[in-house]
């Protein structure tokens, strides 16, 4: 399974699947040396949706009509802002089916767009734990994951799945990559892998993507989660490593 990015940077992207459909976006703000970032799932379109007065065209204003006579005269004297007034202010001076086709056009028009639901939050702290919530539960980033093993970047991180096992993710030079963590094992169990955007100069060019194996895919909104978090880490790390002269 592939998750493409809609630019270079995970923090700030639209996330489709093989076949171009909206599945994720991220997108983080700056505030007072830290970052947020605010994931979000999109929400499927048989789930309907609610159409606002927003979304219809604007009423005409109420028609006025005379009276025939004094005391009423033609029908029985319908004053101003009678039934036919209010009809006429309702439909905009339309008839009943061409504001049936607008409001169906409005309706169209509305559920082409993309809703997205909250899936996810994560606070990134400088100087204390950040914070991670997710799933009605909030957790320092400190006790969620442990420091496994070391990485071009620093420590990797090991953190435990709802499925009971624990997965590591590796701080690589490039690249952030996900692994079964199992100690005993002499071979890697490859679960996901971020590969950045490709300009065709060396290799093929692509975009930006995440790439989950068969070994993650029951668990892919965990996988981002953790992901988003991990490649910040990465990053940081590796600017700081070319600021100080050391990096690649």
């Amino acid at each position: 399974m592939h998750l493409y990015l809609s630019s270079r940077s995970p923090l700030h992207a639209v996330y489709t699947n093989e076949d171009g459909q909206v599945m994720y976006k991220v997108e983080t703000t700056y505030g007072l040396g830290n970052r947020t970032s605010t994931i979000s799932c999109v929400v499927p379109h048989d789930i309907p949706r609610k159409i606002t007065t927003s979304a219809r065209k604007p009423a005409a204003p109420p028609v006025e009509r005379e009276s025939t006579s004094e005391s009423g005269g033609e029908e029985g004297g319908r004053k101003h802002g009678s039934v036919d007034g209010s009809r006429a202010a309702r439909d905009g001076g339309r008839s009943s089916g061409e504001a049936e086709v607008d409001e169906a056009e409005a309706r169209e028009e509305v559920d082409m767009r993309d809703r997205f639901a909250l899936l996810a939050q994560i606070e990134h702290k400088t100087v204390t734990s950040s914070i991670m919530r997710f799933g009605g539960d909030e957790v320092e980033t400190k006790t969620y994951f442990k420091k496994k093993g070391w990485g071009w970047y620093g420590r990797n991180r090991v953190f435990t799945a709802p499925d009971g096992r624990e997965y590591k993710w590796l701080l690589k030079m490039f690249t952030s990559e996900l692994i079964l963590y199992d100690p005993h094992e002499k071979t890697k169990t490859h679960v996901a892998k971020f590969h950045p955007r490709s300009l065709g100069i060396i290799r093929k060019a692509h975009p930006a993507y995440l790439e989950i194996f068969p070994a993650g895919e029951h668990m892919v909104e965990t996988i981002l989660i953790t992901f988003i978090y991990i490649e910040k880490l990465r990053k940081d790390k590796e600017r700081a490593s070319r600021s100080s002269g050391g990096g690649p």
